[in-house]
């Protein structure tokens, strides 16, 4: 039915999903399932991100509730089975570990075709007083080449999937769904574009599949009405993390994981120690193959378990830790300046601090405004 496959997702077409009663073709597939045992084959998996911070508030409640509901009803109105729900929390509004969590998990992955991930983390940065009615970013979506449905709100999102999109290896377009009007549109919106683009490639099972061309990836995008694959983002609208040198992700170990990758370090500044700068801290570290190759109780900074990516040649993120205890915690380094933005300097051997950086090694030199 049209209802499923709407040209916009937005109140009115929420409601009519609501409100809709499956047809008799679909309510008699469904007691025959029920009698034979047979249950039609779903295997998609929804990957729901979100900024809510792991806060113990009633929004991922919400948004956990609203989406099983809408399964329900899509489920009846389909005969199909609901895909399967993951449910993660970043800390609130930080893009930068939520464009990264949705590459780790997108370009990392044993199985793409059959998961959809979908990140909202938009704090309204660029619409901010700017619109009226709680207008905020848009949403995109586009396939990765391993079969991996990509979705978020805002272009900087998708900042580690930029050289993806250089490359033309990934076309991401904009979606259809209604950005104003509510202050919860993690809630009242979104979770139906989630689900109702699972349902839609679902029934998409044959041609869903790694592999496909752009072209045939955006055929398929085609098919769910919903998705404008005219308008599609450009290079230079998603953010360029090459420019800059920053904390992208501290883990729950107080790990710091920085933009800065293998091939941005040159061999001849492994195993010496370096001056590194991180926010008002100067710091002396050696660059090592392994992270814990240093004893307990030192700063250590290596490639760590992130970045690793088979369509990536850059190799992992470097990340820095404090052996055996927090870094972040020792550094008192809060969620505010994390959301900011805290940017991260490598001087150069410690032996010489001043002198110039090697211009294969990425720095931060400003870090820019919150609403840029």
């Amino acid at each position: 039915m049209t209802a499923l496959n709407p040209a916009f997702i937005g109140v009115k077409e929420i409601k009519t999903l609501q409100q809709a009663k499956p047809s008799r073709f679909i309510v008699l597939k469904r007691l025959f399932n029920a009698l034979t045992e047979v249950i039609s084959p779903f295997p998609i998996t929804v990957t729901s991100i979100s900024d809510n911070g792991d806060y113990a508030d009633a929004a991922s409640l919400e948004i956990r509730k609203r989406i099983l509901d809408i399964n329900a009803i899509l489920s009846i109105l389909t005969g199909r089975k609901a895909p399967e729900v993951l449910y993660h929390d970043i800390p609130s509004q930080d893009w930068r570990a939520g464009a990264f969590d949705i590459a780790q998990i997108t370009r990392d992955t044993v199985r793409g075709a059959g998961n959809i991930v979908f990140l909202n983390c938009a704090p309204r940065l660029k619409q901010r007083g700017v619109d009226k009615n709680n207008k905020g970013e848009s949403v995109y979506v586009g396939i990765h080449r391993n079969g991996t449905v990509i979705s978020a709100v805002s272009e900087d999102s998708f900042a580690l999937f930029r050289d993806l999109v250089e490359q033309g290896d990934l076309e991401i377009y904009k979606a259809n769904v209604q950005i104003k009007g509510s202050q919860f549109r993690s809630r009242d919106f979104f979770t139906w574009f989630s689900q109702l683009l699972a349902f839609n490639l679902g029934a998409q099972r044959g041609k869903w599949k790694a592999g496909l061309s752009v072209a045939e990836r955006r055929a398929l995008l085609a098919k769910c009405d919903f998705i404008d694959t005219a308008q599609k983002l450009a290079p230079e609208d998603i953010r360029d993390l090459k420019k800059e040198s920053w904390i992208l992700r501290a883990d729950c170990h107080g790990n710091l994981k920085l933009s800065l990758r293998e091939a941005g370090v040159p061999a001849e500044q492994r195993n010496i120690p370096v001056a590194i700068r991180i926010r008002d801290r100067t710091i002396e570290a050696v660059i090592r193959d392994g992270m814990f190759d240093t004893q307990g109780g030192a700063i250590g900074i290596a490639p760590g378990s992130s970045g690793n990516w088979p369509d990536s040649a850059e190799g992992r993120f470097l990340e820095i830790a404090l052996i055996g205890a927090s870094l972040r915690d020792e550094w008192n380094i809060t969620a505010q300046q994390l959301k900011e933005g805290v940017g991260v300097e490598i001087l150069g051997p410690a032996s010489d601090a001043d002198a110039p950086l090697p211009s294969s090694i990425v720095r931060a030199l400003e870090r820019p405004a919150l609403n840029s």
